[in-house]
């Protein structure tokens, strides 16, 4: 599941005191279902930055994973398993009684109908930033 075509988030940080992180909502409309995974796709940018990514599961679930870049202006190639330690954070959900099983059982509900990817402000975020991904998942 790739799209060859490149998305480029400019961030600016540098007028957005107590901010923590900007980004952008891809596809809204995805159905990523189990057999099509992992996720893989590339980034770079010219500073080094976090990258926060997201998928957002059938029940509303968000699974969240951190990634740190530092290859300044290469490709960096992300791959993201299916499994569920390879998320750091798993959160909301539309249902309170469903997340609080899916979480644990730590199983996802397929499908993921959302991406994100956000730059994350750290220490080592520049205040001002280009990050370019490529091969994002699309519907």
């Amino acid at each position: 599941m790739e799209n060859t075509s490149a998305v480029v988030l400019d961030y600016d940080f540098s007028n957005t005191e107590g901010a923590i992180w900007v980004g952008i909502v891809a596809d809204k409309d995805l159905e990523i279902q189990e057999s099509a995974g992992p996720i893989r796709f590339r980034m770079k940018a010219a500073e080094p930055f976090q990258l926060k990514f997201a998928l957002r599961d059938s029940i509303g679930l968000a699974h969240e994973v951190y990634i740190d870049y530092s290859d300044l202006g290469q490709w960096m190639e992300v791959e993201i398993p299916f499994v569920w330690e390879a998320f750091g954070l798993h959160c909301g959900g539309n249902d309170p009684e469903l997340a609080q099983q899916a979480m644990q059982s730590k199983q996802f509900t397929f499908p993921f109908v959302k991406i994100a990817v956000y730059v994350n402000k750290t220490d080592s975020t520049a205040p001002k930033g280009t990050v370019t991904f490529a091969d994002l998942p699309k519907k």
